[in-house]
């Protein structure tokens, strides 16, 4: 024989089809593959070690560059074809360059075959391959097409490349296969679409979709051809019924049947309103990838058989993939960034969590009263302080220094609800913004969907309104530097029962207060239920604020 291009009609086809040609063999294969849809190979028989081929699992270590030009490394979990010493081609992906068929090549060994689809799909996504063959075999082949296929190559070949054609098929099957049979019930085929059909429409269609019928105890039993492996339920036979039918011959009906109201779970009720909320306070919604680089996953789980190498990790934080959206709307020369996610994480194997993850960036909105000055912490945290209202019917919140990733040292607070830790809020640390092309300070916050969870569920509490006035004291204590106004805050309110909010309104360092301590200036409101209080009493509250101060953290009243 002798390896040429092939004919202007077939490459025609082949072009028509999206094909390449290449040469007359490999165009033959190709061309019977598009005609009757089962692939093929061809190998150069003389470069193969033994003149013949076996199917195997690759060993570990072993190698193959194919025919893309790619050299990929083999284990047992991906199906070859070799020789006696080698592998030449992965099983139902592609060939391999070291049999290729050349114009040098004179002898051509033709393979059929079929694969399992779990064991070219297992190969395909080890090796990130994907081929018109993969694909074919991964959906299922006609076991019975293999030598019918091989025939017509055959004979192609011989007529556009000459030479002849050895007589005989080697075929080897591990078991014969096996004939699928259908149990159909022809009143359930009328029950599910509505039509009266007769027994004997339903076999007629059947046989002339090449389907063997024989009636047994009222039902039909289906014997399913070899190319149909699309059908193997007895709704698939419901299907070919109506497709041959016609969808349009199914009568259309309206039932009076009042719509149904499905409960919905508390943790999707949360989702929902967590939606709401945030997008009322200026939020845009976004979707990004679970898998992220693993060099910012942080000890993420890696994933095999991942789409490439820099998105091989599973995200344990939200906040890289609004950090990316962050990159891309600025450079598309956006002023400011305002974007959720309620998406999964996963910071173990078998364990994975619903955050909530926010990012501000950029320069506030221009408004009547303000310039657009860009964002800082009192805007995420306000955000925080607001959603979170919301969400848990006004439960206790604090806020704590923390260090973490992804946020900057020194400038992230931990959140917590009713003095449970439900995540963190903070600056993004200045090398997680320069990795993403972010210049200016970047705020975000991340929550542990679950952990709102039982506050969401919890009945909201009705308070009254006040009937007596309430009595308000301004007060300025110098502490040291370290004591945050959380814990400052929770102990003004649990001084005394008459005192019922507290609001700091001053922060001050400097003469005279000493070096290496701070001034809180802040107004409490005290109330009594069933009465108007007296000087006295506020009196006294006051003093008990002042003495819990100085025990607990050795404050003093400011001009003292």
């Amino acid at each position: 024989m002798k390896v040429g291009p092939s004919p202007l009609w077939m490459r025609a086809r082949l072009l028509m089809a999206g094909v390449r040609p290449i040469s007359n063999v490999v165009d033959v294969t190709n061309y019977v593959l598009m005609e009757l849809g089962h692939p093929l190979h061809a190998f150069d028989l003389g470069k193969l070690s033994g003149q013949k081929i076996v199917v195997r699992r690759a060993r570990k270590g072993e190698a193959l560059e194919t025919l893309d030009g790619v050299d990929r490394e083999l284990d047992e979990e991906v199906l070859v074809i070799a020789d006696a010493e080698k592998p030449i081609a992965i099983a139902g992906v592609m060939g391999g360059a070291n049999s290729e068929v050349s114009e040098e090549t004179r002898d051509v060994l033709l393979e059929s075959a079929y694969f399992d689809p779990v064991l070219v799909r297992r190969g395909s996504k080890k090796l990130g391959m994907s081929t018109e063959a993969s694909r074919r075999f991964e959906r299922g082949m006609d076991v019975e097409a293999t030598v019918r296929a091989l025939d017509r190559a055959a004979g192609l070949i011989s007529e556009l490349a000459g030479g002849k054609v050895a007589p005989g098929v080697l075929d080897v099957r591990v078991s014969p296969p096996r004939k699928v049979v259908v149990s159909f019930r022809p009143e359930q085929t009328r029950r599910l679409l509505g039509v009266d059909i007769p027994d004997g429409e339903m076999v007629r269609i059947f046989r002339s979709l090449q389907f063997e019928v024989q009636e047994k105890d009222g039902r039909l039993e289906v014997w399913v051809p070899s190319f149909r492996v699309d059908v193997c339920r007895e709704v698939d036979l419901v299907e070919e019924v109506a497709r041959i039918c016609g969808y349009d011959s199914i009568p259309e009906r309206k039932e009076g049947v009042a719509p149904l109201e499905v409960p919905r779970k508390p943790e999707h009720l949360l989702v929902a309103r967590t939606r709401e909320v945030l997008t009322g306070l200026g939020l845009y919604e976004v979707i990004t990838p679970s898998m992220v680089d693993p060099e910012i996953a942080q000890g993420g789980i890696r994933v095999t058989n991942a789409p490439h190498k820099g998105v091989s990790a599973m995200r344990t934080s939200l906040i890289p993939g609004l950090l990316e959206v962050a990159g891309r709307n600025f450079r598309r020369r956006a002023e400011e960034v305002r974007v959720f996610e309620i998406g999964r994480v996963f910071p173990e194997l078998d364990g994975e969590e619903v955050h909530i993850g926010g990012l501000l960036a950029g320069r506030r909105r221009k408004g009547w009263l303000e310039d657009g000055r860009p964002v800082d912490f009192y805007d995420i945290k306000g955000l925080l302080e607001a959603y979170l209202d919301e969400a848990t019917h006004g439960a206790e919140v604090h806020f704590r220094p923390t260090s973490s990733f992804p946020f900057a040292a020194g400038e992230a607070s931990e959140v917590l609800l009713e003095g449970r830790p439900v995540g963190a809020c903070g600056r993004i640390s200045d090398d997680l913004c320069r990795r993403f092309e972010l210049r200016g300070n970047v705020y975000g916050f991340e929550l542990s969907l679950m952990s709102l969870l039982p506050l969401w569920k919890r009945e909201p509490e009705f308070r009254p309104l006040a009937r007596y006035p309430e009595v308000v004291r301004d007060l300025a204590f110098v502490l040291e530097e370290g004591v945050p106004w959380e814990e400052v805050q929770d102990a003004v309110l649990k001084a005394d029962p008459l005192v019922e909010s507290v609001r700091l309104f001053d922060l001050y360092r400097g003469a005279p207060i000493p070096e290496g301590h701070k001034s809180f200036a802040f107004s409490v409101s005290l109330r009594a239920p069933d009465r108007t209080l007296s000087d006295e009493e506020a009196n006294e509250a006051c003093s008990n604020i002042v003495r819990v101060l100085k025990e607990r953290f050795g404050a003093r009243l400011r001009g003292k």
